[in-house]
């Protein structure tokens, strides 16, 4: 979910959350550069959702998109799994539209 709200920031707000911040790598899987941050951030925005594969707890794989107002990104809705039963692709497949439809129906 964090990626998806940071996402929502300003390029300039997004530096300066990363100059301030700690970044310290969970997993060996854990991105912790902050350009490389700042590139996923990046991609979320344009494609609208994030999957966050094993980089917060080994086995543990996410996906996550944001409730949108008029007003900009009030909230995120996320769906986490074992990595070891659930594909990324089946995230994508089978439970992005369903986050879609849910945040656009908060």
């Amino acid at each position: 979910m964090g990626r998806v709200l940071l996402a929502s920031l300003s390029k300039e707000e997004q530096a300066a959350y990363l100059r301030r911040t700690k970044l310290i790598p969970r997993t060996p899987s854990t991105v912790t550069d902050p350009d490389a941050i700042l590139r996923i951030l990046e991609k979320v925005a344009q494609q609208g959702f994030a999957i966050v594969d094993q980089e917060l707890e080994s086995g543990l794989r996410s996906i996550a998109v944001p409730v949108v107002r008029t007003s900009g990104v009030i909230a995120a809705l996320n769906i986490g799994t074992q990595a070891s039963r659930m594909p990324v692709s089946d995230l994508r497949i089978r439970y992005l539209p369903a986050l879609l439809a849910a945040a656009k129906a908060i």
